[in-house]
Protein backbone atom coordinates (compact mmCIF):
# COMPACT_ATOMS: atom_id res chain seq x y z
CA UNK A 1 0.00 0.00 0.00
CA UNK A 2 1.55 3.28 -0.76
CA UNK A 3 0.86 6.81 0.09
CA UNK A 4 -0.09 9.44 -3.10
CA UNK A 5 1.25 12.53 -1.65
CA UNK A 6 0.82 14.67 -4.27
CA UNK A 7 -2.39 17.53 -3.99
CA UNK A 8 -4.27 18.05 -6.87
CA UNK A 9 -6.61 20.69 -7.75
CA UNK A 10 -9.81 18.63 -7.77
CA UNK A 11 -8.96 17.66 -3.84
CA UNK A 12 -8.38 21.42 -3.43
CA UNK A 13 -11.40 22.59 -4.99
CA UNK A 14 -13.59 19.71 -3.72
CA UNK A 15 -12.21 20.70 -0.10
CA UNK A 16 -12.81 24.14 -0.34
CA UNK A 17 -15.89 23.83 -1.94
CA UNK A 18 -17.21 21.80 1.38
CA UNK A 19 -16.39 24.61 3.81
CA UNK A 20 -17.57 26.97 1.97
CA UNK A 21 -20.82 24.63 2.60
CA UNK A 22 -20.44 24.26 5.89
CA UNK A 23 -19.95 28.18 6.63
CA UNK A 24 -22.83 28.69 4.78
CA UNK A 25 -25.22 26.46 6.66
CA UNK A 26 -23.69 28.24 9.91
CA UNK A 27 -24.69 31.22 9.01
CA UNK A 28 -27.95 30.44 7.53
CA UNK A 29 -28.89 28.90 10.97
CA UNK A 30 -27.69 31.57 12.78
CA UNK A 31 -29.62 33.67 11.25
CA UNK A 32 -32.81 31.58 11.44
CA UNK A 33 -32.38 31.15 14.83
CA UNK A 34 -31.98 34.68 15.55
CA UNK A 35 -35.13 35.72 13.41
CA UNK A 36 -37.04 33.10 15.46
CA UNK A 37 -36.01 34.92 19.26
CA UNK A 38 -37.04 38.01 17.65
CA UNK A 39 -40.55 36.75 16.53
CA UNK A 40 -40.92 34.87 20.06
CA UNK A 41 -39.44 38.41 21.62
CA UNK A 42 -42.39 40.23 19.69
CA UNK A 43 -45.62 37.66 20.39
CA UNK A 44 -43.84 38.51 24.23
CA UNK A 45 -44.03 42.05 23.94
CA UNK A 46 -47.57 42.17 22.26
CA UNK A 47 -49.27 39.69 25.13
CA UNK A 48 -47.42 41.90 27.80
CA UNK A 49 -48.97 44.97 26.44
CA UNK A 50 -52.46 43.28 25.80
CA UNK A 51 -52.00 42.72 29.76
CA UNK A 52 -50.92 45.76 30.71
CA UNK A 53 -53.48 47.70 28.57
CA UNK A 54 -56.20 45.07 30.49
CA UNK A 55 -54.74 45.84 34.09
CA UNK A 56 -55.10 49.50 33.46
CA UNK A 57 -58.56 49.20 32.46
CA UNK A 58 -59.50 47.05 35.28
CA UNK A 59 -57.68 49.99 37.74
CA UNK A 60 -59.46 52.54 36.06
CA UNK A 61 -62.66 50.56 36.20
CA UNK A 62 -62.31 50.05 40.11
CA UNK A 63 -61.18 53.69 40.96
CA UNK A 64 -64.23 54.75 39.22
CA UNK A 65 -66.65 52.17 41.18
CA UNK A 66 -65.02 52.90 44.21
CA UNK A 67 -65.31 56.73 43.70
CA UNK A 68 -69.15 55.96 42.97
CA UNK A 69 -69.84 53.69 46.32
CA UNK A 70 -67.88 55.76 48.49
CA UNK A 71 -70.58 58.76 47.32
CA UNK A 72 -73.68 56.99 48.30
CA UNK A 73 -72.32 55.77 51.28
CA UNK A 74 -72.17 59.35 52.71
Amino acid sequence: MKFDWQIKIGDLLTSLTVLISVTALLISWSKDRMAREAEQADKVRGAAAIALTKLDRWQHINEAFFKTSSQFMW
